[in-house]
């Protein structure tokens, strides 16, 4: 017992011994790389240049307070910490194979297909091939390498380079490629991370994150991260103009219309990307603002600012719009004239023109320019394209619905899918609100077309067209909720409840898988509620998702609006007239929720 009873106080102490050893020893590591660092701005050059070597030497050891020196506020010690880091490794032991291949050659990565004709993207050329000094174009290439590997392999490394990379325009590309490759459900994990101060790439890529959940948490993070942009300009391959765009309709949304303005004018003053017309976008954005909700404060300087670029049909619209808002609608009608005849015999401008004009709610004019677009003969000038060609039918589709004409937007859809039947190679994508884009199939297009002919068989009461509609609805088996909402009621009500439970089901998977990467996003809560209310299905769960969104977001009109309707279609008819009253109160003369309240009160057909 006694020698059990010595073993047991002397192994302690010996623990504790050793490690206070570690840790001195680990400080005395961490104070000579201090030194180094230190003298990497000594006077004297073989100082420097023998610190440089050793740091270097050193490797793993020393990366942690490198990487910290290139945040010097030494500029001498900041660029040699930036050369001693492109000198290190960047993998980790931890990386998975294909990560570990990349960023081994992360500062000299070529993509092979650059170089070879027909070489197969991602392949790292053989250290005997000739190459170029590296150059940051080198890193953005092995960022876009590790964004495409398969199950998002790379993107716990993109996060670290977001944080380590010292070259805002690789950062950048990172900020670009997350936003574009990323569904949300990795996206979402940087919810969580404050972006450290004066760092505008990754500032904007936590608001970017936050966007699709939280749209008000998104809002100062891309304000702030635009204005660190505009404080320290760099280089940002036009992903700076991305942002400033989401941060506008932001504020626009909010009705802050004179501060979106100015956030226009400020980027006018730092970049001018510019459209297929070479007019400036944030000009465009400006004129765009002034003409739906002004004209704001500082229009007349905006009008000098503008100069010759008021001659261009988007501007010329866009002031025919604004003399409309002014009550000068003779002004207005020749303004409206002029924009269309400035358009001329260029095919690709009045398409450009159309796009502009469809994005603004300008659907009159829009679809005067798409229709005038597809009128002409077919020319070979840039974006004078099949592609355009298809895309122009969709956009008359989109108009067409808008406006209830569903028996036009069939049509038009069906046009657009002619010209792919007839060979060309226009790829099929959608894309959201952060430009991620995903491929979509003819099957859901044509879907789409015969849904479109079944609202118009509906409103003429063409029960036999009805009927064949829906026929070849459960023969596509489209699995967008939307369409589900409309179609699955009807299913039913034709007594093709397998066919129903069929659609409804592959809606389901859709939102619920979008759902399980990112189960606390309202918006998403809220979509699942309003699917499985509207369709009469799952409505316990219905309702759980529905408080728990209304919840999070309590004067959310349209949240409590779904609540609602959940309600209603449990029997708790009281309590959904309540809620679509509470929902009404926050949004007055609202006629769609005036029209919920109404059929609630009345305990009309679901």
């Amino acid at each position: 017992m006694a020698a059990l009873c010595g073993i047991a106080l002397i192994l302690p102490m010996r623990a504790a011994c050793c490690a206070a050893e570690g840790n001195a020893s680990a400080t005395t590591q961490e104070t000579a790389i201090s030194a180094l660092i230190s003298d990497l701005s000594a006077d004297d050059s073989a100082a420097r240049k023998a610190a440089g070597e050793k740091l270097v030497e050193l490797g793993l050891a020393g990366r942690a307070q490198v990487l910290e020196a290139t945040h010097s506020d030494d500029p001498e010690i900041r660029a040699q910490a930036i050369g001693i880091l492109m000198k290190l490794p960047w993998s980790q032991s931890g990386d998975l194979p294909a990560v570990k291949e990349i960023l081994d050659h992360y500062v000299n990565y070529v993509d092979q297909a650059e170089l070879i004709p027909g070489g197969n993207p991602g392949l790292i050329l053989p250290p005997a091939a000739p190459q170029q000094p590296p150059t940051e174009q080198n890193r953005c290439d092995a960022v876009g390498a590790l964004a495409i590997l398969p199950d998002f392999e790379g993107f716990d490394a993109l996060i670290r380079l977001v944080h380590e990379d010292p070259a805002d325009l690789v950062r950048w590309s990172i900020v670009h490629v997350l936003r574009t490759t990323d569904d949300g459900s990795h996206l979402a994990k940087l919810r969580l991370t404050n972006p450290p101060p004066g760092d505008a790439p990754l500032t904007a890529l936590c608001g970017l994150a936050w966007l699709a959940a939280d749209s008000p948490r998104a809002e100062p993070l891309l304000a702030q991260a635009v204005r660190l942009a505009y404080k320290n300009p760099t280089p940002d391959d036009g992903e700076l103009d991305f942002v400033v765009g989401l941060l506008v309709d932001l504020e626009t949304a909010d009705k802050k219309y004179d501060d979106a303005a100015k956030v226009l004018r400020e980027e006018l003053k730092h970049t001018t990307p510019t459209d297929s017309l070479n007019v400036p976008v944030p000009l465009a954005r400006l004129f765009a603002l002034h003409a739906n909700f002004g004209p704001l404060a500082g229009f007349n300087d905006d009008v000098q600012r503008a100069g010759d670029f008021l001659s261009t049909p988007k501007l010329q619209y866009a002031m025919a719009r604004v003399a409309l808002r002014q009550g000068n609608t003779r002004k207005a009608a020749s303004g409206r004239k002029d924009a269309f005849d400035a358009g001329g015999n260029w095919r690709a401008g009045r398409f450009e023109t159309g796009k502009y004009l469809a994005e603004n709610g300008w659907n009159e004019e829009a679809e005067a320019e798409f229709k005038a677009y597809l009128a002409m003969p077919a020319g070979h000038d840039a974006g004078d394209t099949e592609g355009s060609d298809v895309n122009a039918h969709f956009a008359l589709s989109d108009l067409a619905a808008g406006r209830g004409d569903d028996f036009t937007a069939a049509e038009e859809k069906k046009a657009a899918m002619s010209i792919l039947g007839g060979g060309t190679n226009a790829p099929l994508e959608g894309t959201d609100a952060l430009g991620h884009a995903w491929p979509i199939t003819e099957d859901s297009i044509w879907a789409e077309v015969h849904w479109l002919y079944l609202k118009a068989a509906l409103k003429r009461k063409d029960e036999p067209a009805v009927g064949a509609e829906l026929k070849e609805l459960i023969q596509l088996k489209p699995t967008d909720e939307d369409m589900a909402i409309d179609v699955v009621p009807m299913l039913k009500a034709h007594g093709q409840a397998d066919a129903a439970d069929q659609l409804f089901a592959g809606a389901y998977k859709v939102v619920d898988g979008k759902l399980a990467v990112d189960p606390t996003n309202p918006s998403l809560m809220n979509g699942m509620a309003w699917l499985e209310a509207k369709c009469d299905e799952n409505l316990p769960e219905a309702l759980r998702l529905a408080s728990s969104a209304v919840a999070a977001d309590p004067d959310n009109s349209a949240m409590i609006d779904t609540l609602a309707e959940v309600n209603f279609h449990l029997g708790n008819f009281q309590k959904a007239v309540d809620l679509e009253t509470r929902a009404l109160k926050l949004t007055p003369g609202d006629t769609f929720m005036a029209g919920q309240l109404e059929r609630f009160k009345g305990g009309f057909a679901k």
